[in-house]
């Protein structure tokens, strides 16, 4: 009788286990064997003897996961924290320790003499907690109609509650001068993991991460590709959220051209959906071609950058659509995601191995270390195309280096030939090459 009861307790626990192993498998390129190809990567890509870590302010052991370039400016912004805090406090790795939350900053890269500094905050209350993960920036004419500022907008994964900062730098300022606070409504997301402002305007748009709010639930979002996650974008006409795509399994890296908007799954895929503006819910006062094609006047773009997602109609305005035009496998852990402005291809920075990479966010010592990846994803030209695949992927760096253990974002610097790579757990990069 017992050995019957073990052995279905057996064959269920193998049924429940075998669509996340054979998942992994895949995804960590173990089946089917993906060893060619990436030592095929390694053979071709840029030489990493061009690559060095960041040199790092006195006292500190910054790992920054996010890096944005501000190519303008002569700049990169990386959102950074202690390693040992992103290990103890990570909301989307399911670790909550408060007493390591509250240790973040922005800090910006001098692109040219490489230097590291920080951006302290001015008008932000004083002790605000910062555990800082996704941001994006857009530029803007200043007030006094003078030189170009960045409009910074970051998620901050405070304990009380998520919300996005927004901040004003100006051009070879060593300061931020804060904006606003944005609440991130918790029916939008708990922790959201990711942001990119749409095209280039202060509206933008935030991935939602995982949304289990219970242990249990958690370890069914990570395991099972259950599509729970969105996308949402924020009108900072009404102040308020709207969820513009969802049915997306752990959204998790974003990125926004004026036709498009990326979205990296864990899972293994990436969304690509085309964005657009619904204007039937605009008033008969307003003149303006109303169509969604490529080329909308500069009256259209006025009335609309600001707007909404799909779901809510702003009077007078159009509203913001995606539809999904593809899910393109990239058979990997995708996390961040930038855009090439040159050639419109999207770079996205992938963890070889998720068991490699929690044990490398559990080793206080940073011994432990994971593999990244990078993949290239851009207009198709091989025969599937045919059938239907607008798009293809494939991997272009291969991290195999210890010095690229967790990376987690690389951000093209294309007036200075470099590459930026951020990381979850160690020390940021930069290479005298482009992708």
């Amino acid at each position: 009788m017992i050995g019957s009861l073990l052995s279905a307790l057996a064959i269920a626990f193998s049924a429940v286990m075998f669509l996340p192993v054979v998942r992994f498998l895949h995804l960590a390129g173990v089946y089917p064997d993906r060893s060619g190809e990436l030592n095929a990567v390694l053979a071709s890509q840029p030489p990493t003897e061009l690559c060095r870590a960041l040199k790092q302010p006195v006292n500190t052991n910054l790992s920054c996961e996010t890096v944005v370039v501000n190519d303008e400016f002569g700049i990169a912004y990386l959102a950074c924290d202690t390693a040992q805090s992103r290990r103890k406090y990570n909301p989307t790795m399911w670790r909550f320790d408060t007493a390591y939350s509250g240790h973040g900053s922005i800090y910006q890269l001098d692109l040219q003499t490489e230097e590291l500094t920080q951006l302290p905050a001015v008008g932000l209350p004083a002790n605000t907690n910062l555990s800082l993960i996704g941001m994006d920036f857009y530029l803007r004419d200043s007030n006094d109609g003078g030189s170009r500022e960045a409009v910074l907008s970051v998620i901050n994964h405070h304990p009380e509650g998520s919300r996005i900062h927004q901040f004003v730098h100006a051009r070879g300022a060593g300061t931020l001068a804060h904006l606003q606070t944005i609440p991130v409504p918790p029916a939008i997301s708990l922790w959201p993991n990711a942001l990119a402002h749409d095209s280039g305007t202060a509206a933008f748009y935030i991935t939602s991460g995982p949304v289990a709010r219970s242990l249990p639930a958690a370890v069914v979002e990570r395991l099972y590709p259950v599509e729970w996650s969105s996308v949402s974008r924020f009108d900072p006409r009404t102040q308020s959220f709207a969820v513009v795509a969802d049915g997306i399994h752990f959204a998790n890296g974003i990125a926004a051209t004026p036709t498009h908007v990326y979205v990296a799954s864990s899972s293994g895929h990436m969304h690509v959906f085309r964005a657009s503006w619904d204007d039937s819910h605009v008033s008969s006062s307003i003149t303006g071609n109303g169509d969604d094609d490529d080329d909308d006047d500069a009256a259209d773009d006025d009335r609309r950058d600001n707007t909404a997602g799909r779901d809510i109609a702003v009077a007078g305005a159009a509203v913001r659509r995606l539809d999904l035009e593809e899910k393109v496998a990239v058979p990997s852990f995708l996390d961040n995601l930038s855009v090439d402005q040159r050639s419109g291809a999207v770079y996205a920075v992938a963890h070889a191995s998720f068991v490699h990479l929690i044990i490398a966010s559990r080793d206080p010592s940073g011994a432990a270390l994971s593999s990244g990846l990078v993949f290239r994803l851009r207009n198709n030209s091989g025969e599937d195309v045919f059938y239907g695949h607008r798009y293809a992927s494939r991997p272009v760096f291969n991290g195999a280096n210890p010095l690229f253990s967790s990376i987690s974002h690389a951000a093209l610097a294309t007036r200075n030939n470099k590459t930026v790579f951020g990381a979850l757990f160690s020390p940021p990069i930069i290479c005298d090459w482009l992708l």
